[in-house]
């Protein structure tokens, strides 16, 4: 049985027994060893496997007045408005714990046509993954993908738990991410 989730909901179904494994795109913040200071704290009991490392990039429309920069600074488009995918909303906690610039035009949600409405309309902007803007975006001639000198990168990781092993179909599915080719998708 599949379901789609956020990444906290994901985590908490697995370490309370009701899904066996889960899938994950977090920023790296949230991977780390727990502190205190951060936003949540990982569940004990699971385990997670690094799959693959991607970086966060700026979207924009080739119109947009960013879009001929070389490279950005998180700072650099504090003042934008930005649409994210709820999955990055914990890189708002991450940020203003790391004392980065509070962003007041932030805009979250899981509508893909949203966000290419407003991105291509340069209405604003998205910070998201270079995968997502392969998946989503690169038909999109209008478009472009900015690199972000100072942004965490997501992590694509598989997430089970310490003290139950795996059922086969579980073993199989996780043999087949570890083959799986991220890049040319």
């Amino acid at each position: 049985n599949l379901q789609e989730r956020e990444n906290i909901a994901i985590l908490d179904a697995v370490a309370q027994g009701s899904g066996e494994l889960g899938i994950i795109f977090a920023p790296e913040p949230l991977l780390e060893e727990n502190t205190a200071e951060k936003p949540y704290q990982l569940p004990l009991n699971v385990q997670i496997e690094k799959l693959f490392s991607d970086d966060f990039i700026l979207c924009c429309s080739q119109n947009h007045p960013l879009a001929q920069q070389k490279s950005l600074l998180l700072e650099d488009f504090a003042d934008y408005p930005t649409v994210q995918f709820d999955t990055n909303a914990i890189m708002q906690n991450i940020g203003q714990a790391a004392a980065e610039p509070p962003r007041s035009h932030q805009y979250f949600s899981n509508n893909v046509s949203f966000h290419k409405d407003m991105i291509r309309r340069g209405l604003a902007i998205s910070v998201i993954t270079a995968f997502e803007f392969r998946k989503l975006y690169l038909k999109y001639k209008d478009l472009t993908a900015l690199p972000i000198a100072n942004s965490y990168k997501s992590i694509i990781s598989i997430v089970t738990r310490k003290d139950q092993p795996l059922s086969a179909a579980a073993g199989v599915f996780i043999d087949m991410l570890r083959k799986f080719d991220f890049y040319r998708v």
